[in-house]
């Protein structure tokens, strides 16, 4: 799927809202519109959807357990 496609008001389903379409069409942040593609490509990309989520979980589960770890060896 191309960045052009994505963020194209044509391709717009009101049924199934993109909301990576309605960030880049939003004006009220002023930033380069090729900056704006290339954050909007990357956020909306499938390693962000799918391993994002995982990482976070690891993430929390190991800032709760290396405390714990310390404290255990002398």
């Amino acid at each position: 799927m191309g960045s052009q496609h994505m963020f194209d008001l044509s391709t717009h389903d009101s049924r199934d809202p993109n909301p990576w379409l309605a960030m880049y069409l939003d004006s009220s942040i002023p930033i380069n519109d090729h900056t704006k593609l290339a954050l909007m490509r990357d956020n909306s990309s499938r390693s962000v959807m799918y391993l994002l989520p995982l990482v976070r979980f690891w993430s929390k589960i190991m800032i709760f357990l290396y405390p714990c770890l310390q404290i255990l060896p002398p």
